[in-house]
């Protein structure tokens, strides 16, 4: 099976420090160096890291490299690579060994360093069509417009700066995909016991295949930049809520994003009148 490459880091170092240490069998050595530089390829990013590399009494060279690749989608991975670095024919060394990668958003990470939970705050009643209206008048700041149709009193449980954060990703994906040329429409409404979000525009569409077998999963991506990380991001979120995502995608069409979630007014109506609880 060959592998497909994710991602080709170039950086420099521009501080280091070493130590070399003699013995009977020879001398050992121990680095450390401050890694700055770009990633490209499936992902764009920003490369940062610190490489604590030793050198075996035998010459050969163990890296260890342990940073961050900050996404310019906003996406951020902290990685650690480690293993053996051997020279290429080109004289670039070449690292042999294992990479792993967890991924989570600067802000979600924050959150559980300070908490240990995910997200901090408990769910409360949202009103949507307020939300929406935010998101839509930030996005047409860019230059294209974003047309809404909201009904009023439509509202959820869940958490409005998450919600806010899945929906205005979901605009930005509907923008890049028309390309500054096509139309985007939002519209807010009831659908049976559901509210509804729903996102479409006019612009380059996905395959059948790439919606059923590769959106929403980590690296999968139609952009030129990006992860695919947001998708499932939103995913996972709106699952944690009782919501979930719906996608209808045709190349050359466009695509419709909805939204479902579990209608709040239950909630709404106990928190107003406990005594009828």
């Amino acid at each position: 099976m060959q592998l497909e490459s994710l991602y080709r880091v170039t950086f420099t170092t521009p501080e280091s420090w070493s130590v070399t240490r003699s013995g009977t069998d020879g001398a050992e050595g121990q680095s450390f160096l401050i890694a700055e530089g770009r990633a490209e390829g499936r992902l764009s990013a920003r490369y940062r890291a610190a490489n604590y590399p030793r050198r075996r009494v035998d010459g050969a060279l163990e890296p260890s490299f342990r940073g961050v690749l900050e996404t310019d989608d906003g996406v951020a991975i902290l990685f650690h690579w480690e293993g053996l670095a051997r020279l290429t024919d080109s004289g670039m060394r070449q690292l042999l060994g294992t990479v792993q990668h967890v991924v989570e958003r600067m802000n979600r990470l924050m959150m559980q360093l300070r908490t240990g939970t995910t997200p901090v705050e408990k769910p409360r009643l949202v009103e949507l069509a307020p939300l929406v209206r935010r998101v839509c008048a930030a996005k047409s700041q860019g230059g294209t417009m974003v047309s809404l149709d909201a009904v009023d009193g439509v509202a959820t449980i869940g958490h409005e700066d998450r919600l806010e954060h899945v929906i205005g990703h979901l605009v930005q994906n509907a923008l890049d995909a028309t390309r500054g040329k096509g139309a985007v429409r939002v519209a807010v409404s009831r659908d049976g016991d559901s509210a509804l979000v729903e996102v479409a525009d006019d612009g380059v569409g996905m395959t059948e295949e790439f919606v059923r077998e590769r959106l929403g999963k980590p690296f999968e991506t139609t952009k030129t930049a990006g992860m695919g990380i947001g998708v499932y991001e939103s995913a996972q979120y709106l699952a944690s809520v009782g919501g979930r995502l719906a996608i209808d995608s045709t190349p050359d069409v466009g695509t419709c994003v909805r939204v479902l979630l579990p209608l709040g007014e239950a909630h709404a109506a106990i928190a107003a009148h406990p005594e009828a609880a």
